[in-house]
């Protein structure tokens, strides 16, 4: 969200380049002093809710949508018309253990804990 010369003085990672730069602000002082008060400007607004909130949303939450819109389960042959939990519930005794129920329908609707197979066959 920094932007070069707009936020700071971009500095080469070696340094090598440290000397130039620091003789380019001490000719240009009203320029230097503009991009020393925008840096400034960034890191007091980055300390706001709405600051942090906006490099939460474009830095975790908009990647993470993104990989959770992407996925594509791959659902076994002959159970295609099968939910997720009864294809896990299939795999035999063990195999998989459901450790929470939700329903999108309901807030709060989830049921922690493990599945008692032998209490749902009956």
């Amino acid at each position: 969200m920094l932007v070069p010369w707009e936020h700071y003085v971009p500095v080469n990672e070696d340094l090598s380049d440290l000397k130039a730069k620091y003789d380019w602000a001490q000719k240009h002082p009203r320029e230097a002093k503009n991009i020393a008060e925008n840096g400034t400007r960034f890191a007091r607004w980055m300390g706001t809710v709405e600051g942090f909130s906006q490099l939460y949303e474009q830095n975790f939450l908009n990647p993470l949508k993104n990989v959770v819109n992407a996925y594509q389960p791959t659902i076994p042959e002959g159970y295609e018309d099968t939910s997720i939990i009864e294809i896990i519930e299939s795999k035999g005794e063990g195999q998989y253990d459901i450790v929470s129920r939700c329903s999108e329908l309901v807030a709060n609707s989830c049921e922690g804990g493990k599945v008692d197979r032998k209490k749902k066959k009956a």
